[in-house]
């Protein structure tokens, strides 16, 4: 991960990526948790940074996240 910035409302995530390849985002709540859940829509990469945000009005915990390329 090249970073995390956070905003009242969202989670801005970038991570150095490979041009022409398709990453997606996972998150969960826990670290206890058995299970990830995606991070709706993937992302292709067009340069050596990918970013994603992730809006989380109204979530009152943490979440930790992952970043895999996509199948």
């Amino acid at each position: 991960m090249k970073s995390i910035n956070r905003s009242a409302a969202d989670v801005n995530l970038s991570w150095y990526a490979n041009s022409n390849r398709t990453y997606r985002v996972h998150y969960m709540g826990k670290l206890s948790a058995n299970n990830w859940t995606d991070l709706a829509g993937d992302i292709s990469a067009t340069g050596a940074i990918a970013s994603k945000t992730d809006t989380i009005i109204g979530y009152a915990s943490q979440r930790f996240y992952r970043v895999l390329l996509a199948p």
